[in-house]
């Protein structure tokens, strides 16, 4: 699993959903989960049709966010194969206006239902922590 650093005064944490890549439908769901739970915290869903709703904000105070773990799933088609035979979509993670990490998976793009799973934890950085 990926991690995605953080600093836990600092700013509040958003996730966006992206395609970077690919002439593509999708629909996804983002999942929060605290480290050893089965149970979402919140939940998030869209599609790709308008990229302005696809940013949420993470639970305040920032330093709540500490160990959770960010499941995206997303189901999509490629929609014209003749102009885009691939795919990169994912998920960043961004404190304040910084970006801290794009969790992605790249792919060739079929003409059947595809599915990516993705996940990452959040941690909170120890190192800046003690000079705080």
């Amino acid at each position: 699993m990926e991690t995605i650093i953080f600093i836990d005064t600092g700013n509040p944490l958003k996730v966006k959903f992206v395609v970077k890549n690919g002439v593509i439908a999708v629909a996804y769901t983002i999942n929060l989960y605290h480290e050893k739970s089965n149970t979402p915290i919140a939940t998030y869903k869209g599609d790709n049709k308008d990229p302005n709703d696809d940013t949420f904000l993470l639970p305040v105070p920032t330093d709540e966010n500490g160990k959770l773990v960010i499941e995206l799933i997303a189901d999509f088609r490629g929609v014209d194969l003749a102009l885009s035979k691939q795919f990169n979509m994912g998920f960043e993670v961004y404190q304040g206006n910084i970006l801290l990490k794009y969790i992605y998976k790249e792919g060739s793009l079929e003409a059947v239902d595809q599915s990516v799973t993705l996940y990452a934890q959040l941690l909170m950085s120890q190192l800046l922590k003690q000079f705080a």
